[in-house]
């Protein structure tokens, strides 16, 4: 089973919806795994998802779940970009022990997903999100702006405001983060000062 990230794109700003991640994240809280140290496995989703299927202390588990994201984790900012779909099923090859825990949560992971993912603006809004970081990627990167390609941001409905880097112009944020535009526009524009001191990427 694979899923397609759904995107909205206005002059060369994307925000997609990570399907494949937010799954993934369901199994994780579902199953009442421990937390990774840094970055989006970090934090829990937000509302909380109960605990399931108590496997949270089931070393072998955690270790495949760990294996799995990383792996969606990979392929989902290129899927995003290329409009494609991402193959969570099959990232799940060689973890059995995983797979046997996570499959009864997939259905119950997408519907999670679809009850509580936030509708942004529409693409021709003045003031969008998308319209705002391309302002912001403008003035901060002047010519190399173009060069850049598409920034794609990737929310997540997890705790907390924060942004995650994926590199080649790509970041996990979470949904609030998105959703407070001032705190939106204050981390965005540190973002860009990063950017503009590595190499040129293309989308």
């Amino acid at each position: 089973m694979a899923f397609r990230s759904q995107t909205r794109e206005i002059q060369g700003v994307r925000i997609g919806r990570p399907e494949a991640l937010v799954v993934a994240l369901y199994v994780r809280d579902a199953l009442g795994l421990g937390l990774g140290r840094f970055g989006a496995s970090a934090r829990r989703l937000e509302p909380r998802v109960p605990v399931m299927a108590h496997r949270g202390k089931d070393p072998e588990v955690q270790g495949q779940w760990q294996e799995w994201w990383t792996a969606l984790l990979r392929d989902t900012a290129p899927a995003v970009r290329r409009h494609s779909s991402v193959d969570y099923m099959g990232a799940l090859t060689g973890k059995e022990a995983l797979r046997e825990a996570a499959e009864p949560l997939l259905r119950e992971g997408r519907e999670w997903f679809v009850a509580h993912r936030r509708h942004w603006e529409g693409t021709h809004v003045p003031d969008s999100r998308q319209a705002i970081a391309e302002r912001i990627a403008r003035d901060e990167l002047g010519r190399r702006r173009r060069a850049m390609g598409t920034l794609l941001f990737l929310p997540l409905p997890l705790q907390g405001q924060l942004g995650y880097g994926l590199g080649g112009a790509s970041w996990l944020v979470t949904e609030s983060l998105v959703a407070d535009l001032p705190a939106f526009e204050v981390w965005l524009d540190v973002q860009m000062h990063v950017l503009r001191g590595m190499p040129r990427t293309r989308a």
